[in-house]
């Protein structure tokens, strides 16, 4: 599972920094896997 689009969209459109958009979408995606890690 990942981020879907919509989510993705919306940070690509905010005011954070490039740097920080990687940083953010890293956290997310790596919170995602470690909830469907334990669910399985």
């Amino acid at each position: 599972m990942t981020l879907p689009d919509e989510a993705r969209q919306l940070i690509d459109c905010s005011y954070l920094t490039e740097k920080m958009k990687r940083n953010y979408l890293r956290s997310v995606n790596e919170r995602i896997s470690c909830l469907t890690r334990t669910s399985e």
